[in-house]
C-alpha cells in the first residue's frame, strides 16, 4: 500500500507546478475582472497627418478630425496618425493608456501641462525598451489628469511601418498592474508546459535516438520563442537597438517555426508512409523557409518592405497546405495516436484563427481572445506530448511487451490475426523513427488440404496446435508469431542486425515442421513455404501492402521447389 502511494505521489509531482499556477490565476482573476478597462474605440477621434510634421497645437486645431471606428485600419502610407481623447473622471486621476497588439515604429503621447505647453513620452519599435515610460511588452503610457474641473485632453501620435488597427484601452493604474500580473502567470504556465515538453522530447531523442522527438523539441522551443516575440516579451527582456529589428525578429521566428514544424510532421510521416512526392514537396517548402529566414537575418531592412507581410502570410499558407498534403497521403492508415495528433493541430488552429479575428478587430480589445494563440499552442504542446509519450510506449518499447493484453488465437495460442495491422504499423513506425530494421516472415502450410483429405476436417484443430508449438519453438524471445487463418502464419522479427536473421527463423520453422508432432497422426509432417520482407526497405505506404506482396510471392512457390524460402526483391 505504501509503495502504491509513493508511486502515485511521484506521478503527481510534475503536475504541482501547473496546479499552483492555476490556483494563482483563479485567485487573481476576480481582482482583474472587478476592474474593467475603458475601450476608446468610438470614444476617441483620429487625424491622418500625411506629412508627419504637425505639432500638437496644429493637430489639435485641425478641422478634419473623425471618430475612431471599431475596425478603423490605417495603411502604411500615412506618415503619422493622431488620436485625441478626453480622460474620464470615473477612472481616477492616475490612468494607463494601453495599446494592445499595436505595431508601430514610434508612439508619442502629448499631455497638457499646468502652465501651458505639452509633456512628451515616447515608445515604440524604434525606441529602446529601457527608455519606455512603462516597462511592458506592449505600448503603454501613464496618463494623469490636470487638477481642476476642466477635462484633460490627451493626444497620441503614431508613426508606423505596417497596417494596424488601433484599439486603445484606458485602465485604472491598479487594474492595469493586476492585468499584467495575470498575463505573467499565463506566460509562466505556458513556459512550464513547454519546458516539460522539451525535457521529455530531449530525453527521448538522446536516450532512444528518436528523431521525431528531436524535431518535436525544436518545434516546442521555436513555438515558445515565437510566442514571446509576438507578445513583445523578447523585446522587453532582450532589447532592440536598431529600426526594424523587432519586425525582423517576428518574421525570423515565424518563418523558422513554420519550417521546423513542417519538418517535424515530415519526419513523423516519412516518405516510406506518406509517399515520395509529398515528402519531397514538404522538404522543398521547408528549405525555402530556411532560406527566407537567412535573408531576414542577413538583411534586416527586408522586413521593412511594403509587401513583406503579404509574402510571409503566403508562406504560412504554403506550410499549412504542405502539412495537409502529408496528412492526406496517410488517410486510412492506423497510425498510433493519429487522432491525438490531429486534435493537437486543431487546437493550435483554433487558437490562431481566434487570434487573427482579434487582430482584425472582430473581437473586443479587452477580451480574453488576446491570449487565444497562447492557450491554443499550450493545448497543442500538452496533447502532442501526451500522444508522443504513449505512442513511444506502444511503438518504441520492448517488442515482447506487446504480448501483454494482446488478443490470442484460441486454437494455436499465438497472437490473433486482428493484432497484425497495429503490430505491423508499430513495427514500421519503430523502424522509421529509430532507424532500426525489422523483418516480416509470412508462412503458408502447403499440405493442409492433404492432411484434411487423409484424416478428415476434424484434424484442423490439432494442426493449429502443432503449428503453434512449432512457431513458438522456432521463434526468439522478442519475435511475435501470429496465426492469420487456417494455413497462413506470420512472424514479426524486430530489431534485426542482418537479413540472415529472418531467414534463420524461416529455416528453423521449415525444419521443425518435418519432425515428429505428437498432435498429429504418426508419420505426418508440416510442409511450410515462407516469404520474407524487410522494413523499412520494402515499406511503401500502408504496411499492410507488404503482407499482400508476400502473399503474391507465396503463390509463386510450388511444392517440391528448390527454394521454399523467398524474399521480396
Amino acid at each position: 500500500m505504501a509503495d502504491r502511494l509513493a508511486r502515485a505521489v511521484r506521478r503527481l509531482l510534475p503536475m504541482l507546478g501547473p496546479v499552483v499556477l492555476a490556483a494563482l490565476l483563479l485567485a487573481l482573476a476576480p481582482r482583474a475582472w472587478a476592474v474593467e478597462p475603458m475601450p476608446l474605440v468610438g470614444q476617441a477621434d483620429y487625424l491622418v497627418d500625411a506629412g508627419g510634421r504637425l505639432s500638437p497645437e496644429q493637430a489639435r486645431k485641425a478641422g478634419d478630425w473623425r471618430r475612431l471606428g471599431p475596425r478603423q485600419e490605417f495603411a502604411a502610407a500615412p506618415a503619422a496618425v493622431w488620436l485625441r481623447f478626453t480622460l474620464p473622471s470615473a477612472l481616477g486621476p492616475r490612468v494607463v493608456l494601453d495599446l494592445p497588439r499595436t505595431v508601430v515604429s514610434e508612439a508619442t503621447l502629448f499631455q497638457p501641462l499646468e502652465g501651458g505647453g505639452w509633456s512628451r513620452l515616447e515608445a515604440g519599435d524604434r525606441i529602446l525598451p529601457s527608455l519606455w515610460p512603462i516597462s511592458a511588452p506592449e505600448l503603454a503610457f501613464p496618463v494623469r489628469a490636470l487638477a481642476g474641473a476642466q477635462p484633460t485632453e490627451v493626444l497620441l501620435r503614431l508613426r508606423h511601418a505596417d497596417p494596424f488597427l488601433p484599439r486603445p484601452l484606458l485602465w485604472p493604474e491598479e487594474g492595469y498592474d493586476t492585468h499584467r500580473a495575470i498575463e505573467h502567470l499565463w506566460i509562466g504556465l505556458f513556459l512550464g508546459v513547454a519546458l516539460m515538453a522539451v525535457a521529455y522530447a530531449s530525453g527521448e531523442a538522446l536516450f532512444r535516438g528518436d528523431a521525431v522527438s528531436a524535431w518535436y523539441a525544436w518545434h516546442v522551443v521555436l513555438m515558445a520563442v515565437f510566442q514571446l516575440v509576438q507578445m513583445g516579451y523578447a523585446r522587453v527582456y532582450l532589447g532592440g537597438h536598431e529600426a526594424g529589428a523587432t519586425q525582423a525578429a517576428r518574421l525570423v521566428s515565424g518563418t523558422l517555426l513554420a519550417s521546423v514544424s513542417l519538418l517535424f510532421v515530415r519526419r513523423a510521416l516519412p516518405q516510406a508512409i506518406s509517399g515520395l512526392r509529398a515528402s519531397t514537396w514538404a522538404l522543398a517548402v521547408a528549405v525555402f523557409g530556411v532560406t527566407l529566414t537567412a535573408a531576414y537575418v542577413l538583411w534586416p531592412q527586408l522586413s521593412q518592405e511594403p509587401r513583406v507581410l503579404t509574402a510571409q502570410h503566403g508562406y504560412y499558407a504554403l506550410v499549412i497546405f504542405s502539412v495537409g498534403l502529408l496528412l492526406w497521403t496517410v488517410r486510412g492508415l492506423r497510425l498510433p495516436y493519429m487522432r491525438w495528433y490531429v486534435g493537437a493541430f486543431a487546437a493550435a488552429a483554433v487558437g490562431v484563427a481566434t487570434q487573427i479575428a482579434y487582430a482584425q478587430g472582430w473581437l473586443p480589445a479587452d477580451s480574453p481572445a488576446r491570449y487565444a494563440m497562447l492557450a491554443g499552442v499550450a493545448a497543442e504542446i500538452a496533447v502532442l506530448t501526451y500522444a508522443l509519450n504513449f505512442s513511444a510506449r506502444e511503438v518504441l518499447s520492448d517488442p515482447g511487451l506487446k504480448r501483454e493484453g494482446a488478443r490470442r488465437d484460441r486454437r494455436s495460442g499465438l497472437l490473433h490475426a486482428a493484432e497484425l495491422p497495429s503490430l505491423l504499423m508499430a513495427m514500421a513506425v519503430r523502424a522509421l523513427r529509430l532507424n532500426t530494421k525489422g523483418s516480416v516472415v509470412l508462412l503458408r502450410l502447403a499440405n493442409l488440404d492433404d492432411l484434411r483429405r487423409a484424416h478428415g476436417p476434424g484434424l484442423s484443430e490439432a494442426v493449429a496446435k502443432a503449428c503453434g508449438r512449432v512457431m513458438r519453438e522456432a521463434c526468439n524471445p522478442g519475435d511475435l508469431p501470429l496465426r492469420l487463418d487456417d494455413d497462413r502464419y506470420a512472424v514479426l522479427v524486430e530489431q534485426v542486425h542482418s537479413r540472415g536473421e529472418a531467414h534463420a527463423v524461416a529455416e528453423r520453422i521449415l525444419e521443425l515442421g518435418l519432425r515428429h508432432h505428437p498432435e498429429l497422426p504418426p508419420l505426418e509432417q508440416l510442409h511450410w513455404h515462407a516469404a520474407i520482407a524487410h522494413l523499412p526497405r520494402h515499406l511503401k505506404g500502408d504496411p499492410k501492402t507488404v503482407v499482400e506482396r508476400l502473399d503474391q510471392l507465396l503463390g509463386q512457390i510450388r511444392r517440391g521447389s528448390a527454394a521454399l524460402v523467398r524474399e521480396l526483391p
